[in-house]
């Protein structure tokens, strides 16, 4: 099997995601999208990163709104 390497788009560390010391949530992609209110679909683009999860609720004015953690599995 080919080994994945992903790298935070945040702290620039590669994310593997077989390591034990990542958050259980690890990895995450962020899509981000631009001219979210443009009706009209191709004046939007959209682009993905990976991050981890830790780096990403790091950077939040608000840490608190990202309640991801006590979502349970489905």
């Amino acid at each position: 099997m080919a080994r994945v390497v992903l790298q935070c788009s945040i702290c620039g560390n590669e994310i593997d995601p077989h390591s034990e010391k990542l958050h259980k949530l690890d990895p995450c992609g962020l899509y981000f999208v631009t001219n979210i209110l443009e009706e009209e679909a191709d004046k939007r683009f959209e682009q993905a990163f990976y991050c981890h999860y830790g780096c990403f609720k790091g950077i939040l004015a608000s840490p608190e709104s990202l309640n991801l953690e006590e979502q349970e599995e489905g």
